[in-house]
């Protein structure tokens, strides 16, 4: 597809399961982030609590647990800050 003339360039998704020591940094920032994956504005979203999320935010900060957790937590506070995830009419 093209808009404007600009091409597009089709997504490849890696859709490989997660490697041995993905799973343990999995294992890491889920136990840390245990109480904000609770809260209700976070758990009822299974979109927002699965390991390829999580994988996500460990990709984008070089596999650096802390990070990744200071950057998921910031994301949750928005969430909340902003209603997202509820619909209002």
């Amino acid at each position: 597809m093209e808009v404007s003339g600009c091409p597009t360039t089709p997504i490849t998704l890696n859709q490989s399961p997660p490697t041995a020591s993905e799973l343990i940094s999995l294992s890491s920032l889920r136990t840390l982030l245990l109480p904000t994956l609770s809260l209700p504005h976070i758990a009822p979203h299974l979109e927002l609590i699965s390991d390829w999320k999580l994988l996500r935010f460990l990709h984008g900060y070089s596999n650096n647990i802390e990070d990744a957790k200071a950057a998921y937590e910031r994301m949750s506070d928005f969430r909340l800050e902003y209603n997202v995830g509820y619909i209002t009419l």
